[in-house]
């Protein structure tokens, strides 16, 4: 298991938030000195807020489709890597 602030998160501008801790900041994108394009950083802002909701869909199709035999060997390798496993 993940030891990450649970989501879900929410995007405010270019920040990343809790919605359920206190409206507490997870991560700030660059700051104009590594990325000056304002767009983009809301952008990186709002794939970083769906990292739970992703990290969900990747649990749950595993343990569809290990039911009926399937792996998806990439999928594992994400997991491992978000839950810290080697």
């Amino acid at each position: 298991m993940s030891k990450h602030t649970p989501g879900p998160w929410k995007v405010l501008s270019h920040e990343v938030r809790s919605s359920l801790r206190g409206n507490r900041t997870i991560c700030t994108t660059a700051t104009e000195r590594w990325v000056s394009d304002f767009e983009q950083r809301a952008a990186n802002a709002r794939l970083i807020a769906q990292a739970p909701a992703m990290y969900d869909a990747l649990k749950t199709i595993k343990k569809s489709v290990a039911g009926v035999g399937i792996t998806f060997p990439e999928i594992d390798d994400i997991l491992f890597a978000i839950e810290g496993k080697p």
